[in-house]
């Protein structure tokens, strides 16, 4: 679930086109590193690598040019330095329970709770 807003309605008019039999049904992907509203993308579930499968190819590690200049220079590109930030908080998160997960994701309130 996502908070009222941009991002769910979005979401809710694809799934409303998709109960009409006539749009592909779409998962809600939140990005690591990601600022709140901005950190999300509706993607076809045929673009989703799961989790395993991404391990298997490596894609769980940061880039080793990436890595490696961060260990040579101590610095990086502003771009760079946002995928080390995503890298590290996805890390971080795998290792909770999925309820443990990124619980910012989940603080606000609905509308009907005013």
């Amino acid at each position: 679930d996502v908070c009222p807003g941009e991002v769910r309605d979005r979401w809710m008019e694809m799934y409303r086109g998709w109960l009409n039999g006539n749009r592909p049904l779409h998962r809600l992907i939140y990005w690591y590193g990601a600022e709140s509203i901005q950190g999300y993308s509706l993607v076809h579930e045929n673009r989703i690598i799961h989790y395993n499968s991404g391990v298997e190819k490596g894609l769980h590690l940061l880039p080793s040019d990436i890595d490696e200049k961060l260990e040579k220079y101590g610095e990086l590109k502003f771009d760079e330095w946002l995928l080390f930030q995503n890298f590290e908080e996805a890390e971080a998160d795998i290792l909770l329970p999925p309820e443990k997960r990124s619980p910012w994701l989940f603080d606000f309130e609905e509308d009907f709770e005013k």
